[in-house]
């Protein structure tokens, strides 16, 4: 084989290109004190990875899929690993089409709280192209 084919295909997962790409670990923290404070993640369908800090405020951090890459092939699943969500977060635990944005967020008014979270995406048709990252979510209100 030549070794530019061996190289295109050692970086494709099933002979297709990856485009993902893996931000690695995100920690985001929003301090709003004495008022409600709101910290996320939204994996974006415009491929990228947002930090949420207040109330429809969005910073893009990085991406999760390169250039020539579809989101909609692929799903997304955020695990819970300690901490708690707010109740109107997208579902943890099961794969959800990037078919639109999803967000997983935590808000505390006058106190704290966070959560700590496995983003795992994968492309729908072959799971195996996929990549996972950790992401802490801190949102304090804690009056000064």
């Amino acid at each position: 084989m030549h070794p530019l084919v061996a190289g295109i295909l050692a970086g494709s997962v099933g002979g297709l290109a990856s485009f993902l790409s893996n931000p690695g670990g995100q920690n985001y923290v929003h301090i709003n004190p004495s008022a409600l404070a709101t910290s996320g993640i939204r994996i974006a369908t415009d491929r990228d990875v947002d930090e949420q800090q207040g109330s429809g405020t969005y910073i893009d951090r990085s991406d999760w899929l390169q250039s020539g890459g579809v989101a909609s092939q692929y799903e997304v699943r955020a695990t819970l690993n300690s901490g708690s969500l707010d109740a109107g977060s997208d579902t943890t635990g099961s794969y959800l089409a990037l078919s639109s944005s999803r967000e997983w967020y935590c808000e505390s008014n006058g106190g704290s709280q966070s959560a700590s979270l496995t983003i795992d995406i994968r492309r729908s048709s072959s799971p195996s192209d996929a990549i996972s990252f950790t992401c802490t979510l801190n949102a304090d209100g804690t009056p000064l």
